[in-house]
Order: structure tokens, then sequence, then C-alpha cells
């Protein structure tokens, strides 16, 4: 028990003095670039797990679920934005969703979902990698009420990757389980 408290306060101290990684410069890295807010409107909510949380999380639940295990330790970053709609304009929201969408494909991100039922909108991506896997995804996804930009940045194993969903809570993310 000792050894398991001594463990993580040694992670904890390491991530506090670890330095930054610039993770704009792996390929599964996407910038949302500006949102057309007109104001400054903060996210409801907002996730920022970098490689040094998610490989103490790895390493704390490998006996537990040795695939969630592998799936958290080979992930670099998570990151999600999302914004309430009452302010903000739909159709500026959509204009944004269609232009990170020719951005994606652009970029050779494949798109493997994209949905529309009325007003809503889910539109899912991968980035395709060297090894016939993947190093990044993307979610982008207007509903009723808000709006959520997710990227998940690191091997990507779209069999088991419902499983963060769950873990994080990360919207939009559950529509991958049904695939």
């Amino acid at each position: 028990m000792k050894s398991k408290l001594i463990l993580i306060i040694l992670s904890f101290v390491t991530l506090t003095f670890a330095q930054k990684t610039d993770y704009t410069k792996e390929p599964g890295y996407f910038e949302f670039g500006n949102l057309p807010f007109g104001e400054k409107i903060e996210p409801i909510t907002e996730i920022n797990i970098e490689e040094p949380l998610l490989k103490m999380m790895s390493n704390m639940v490998n006996n537990k679920d040795s695939n969630f295990s592998e799936l958290i330790g080979s992930i670099k970053l998570i990151r999600v934005s999302e914004y309430e709609l009452k302010s903000l304009s739909k159709e500026a929201l959509s204009n944004k969703i269609n232009t990170i969408d020719k951005e994606l494909l652009n970029k050779n991100w494949e798109r493997i979902v994209k949905t529309k039922s009325g007003k809503n909108i889910v539109n899912i991506y991968v980035k395709p990698d060297a090894n016939k896997g993947y190093s990044g995804l993307v979610i982008t996804s207007i509903d009723n009420n808000k709006v959520s930009f997710v990227n998940i940045v690191g091997k990507i194993d779209l069999t088991t990757v419902g499983k963060l969903s769950e873990q994080f809570n990360i919207p939009s993310i559950d529509s991958l389980k049904h695939k």
C-alpha cells in the first residue's frame, strides 16, 4: 500500500515539473482554429489530458483491464471543448464544421462518420498512419444545445476506443461503439 502511494506521489511530482510537450507536431493533432463565436465564450466542458497523466493512468489500471491500459498508454493527448449554443449562431457553427471537414479531408484524414439529423451534425475522422493504423481522431458535433470539438492524438484502436467515452465522458465518441 505504501509503495503505491509513493508511486502516485512521485508520478504527481514528475507531472508537475515535466516540460510541456509540443503536440502540434504530432500527425494526429488538429487545430480547430478560431471559432465563430463573435464574443469570448468559455467552454462548458474542457478536457486536456496529456501523455504523462495518460501513462500514469495506464499503469494504474493495467491489472484490472489490460486492453484499456494499452489503449490509453498509446495515446498522447485528449482534448475536448464543448460550448452551449444559447447565444451561438448554428449557421456560423455549421459553416465552421464544413470548413473543418474540408481542411481535414485535404490533410488526408478519413471521414468515417457523417450524420445530419435536422440541425444536428456529427462528423468523425481518423488520421491513417504508415503502419495501417491511425494516429489521431477528430470529432465535431452540433446538437440541440451544444457544439463539441474532440481531438485524440496517438495510436488509435477503433475496436476499443469506445471505452474512452465511458472513462472520460467524451461527447459523441459513443457512436463509434456501434461500428
